[in-house]
């Protein structure tokens, strides 16, 4: 019986954390900001490649197949779309960051093996956080370099896609 407690009270706060993501004001996000930057230990997303990330990430379960109002992980065409994409990232992340302390709670519920279901809980979000954080800053590179305006197109009065993040 604790363990289905345990059980409930984790889809509860997954759906209901994914709901509180969907609110979150862009304004609220700043993708730049230290908490979503690329640390050192991750070799600016080398240490991603070594996990082989871009084989398996396709593997996780992916919200846009259930909500279709969400961006989707492939796209044809995206650039229009960068900016609600990179800030997608930014809230998964957070939201698999949050998932595991807020599961901590289980220990409350069913002292005795709580915590056991609390640690896999937490190993479980982990590979969203790494997908998010393997591909924001592949995002944010070609956010950039299509901001960027080129030197026949500055000659040329010309100015790059704007896109606002």
């Amino acid at each position: 019986m604790k363990f289905l407690q345990c059980f409930a009270y984790l889809v509860f706060i997954s759906l209901g954390l994914f709901g509180v993501g969907r609110l979150i004001p862009k304004s609220w996000i700043r993708p730049e900001a230290a908490f979503f930057k690329l640390h050192a230990y991750e070799q600016n997303g080398r240490l991603y490649d070594r996990m082989k990330l871009k084989h398996w990430q396709n593997l996780l379960p992916d919200m846009s197949k259930v909500w279709p109002w969400m961006p989707p992980k492939k796209m044809r065409d995206f650039r229009h779309r960068l900016p609600e994409m990179i800030h997608e990232t930014c809230v998964a992340e957070l939201t698999h960051r949050i998932l595991p302390l807020l599961g901590l709670f289980c220990i409350r519920i069913w002292p005795k093996w709580g915590w056991m279901l609390s640690v896999l809980y937490a190993i479980g979000n982990q590979p969203f956080i790494w997908m998010q954080r393997y591909n924001r800053p592949k995002l944010m590179r070609v956010y950039a370099k299509l901001n960027k305006p080129t030197r026949e197109a500055t000659k040329q009065g010309g100015k790059p896609v704007k896109c606002e993040l």
